[in-house]
């Protein structure tokens, strides 16, 4: 993108509400990815849970040698 296009695409009117527009779009977007990876995380958990639900329990001491 050649400069000229970029400096008629940037209004100076508009400069300060589009840049407290975006901080905010981008503070709110935080919580959302936050609770993603929490979800993530947790759908991992349960499946991990799941699979070991019906696995033969393993020893909880190591065999003396």
């Amino acid at each position: 993108m050649k400069l000229a296009e970029l400096r008629s695409m940037v209004r100076l009117k508009t400069l300060r509400n589009d840049g407290m527009a975006g901080l905010v779009l981008g503070v709110e977007s935080v919580p959302d990815g936050l609770a993603s990876g929490l979800l993530a995380g947790a759908v991992e958990q349960w499946w991990s849970m799941l699979k070991h639900k019906d696995a033969p329990h393993e020893q909880t001491q190591s065999p003396s040698v």
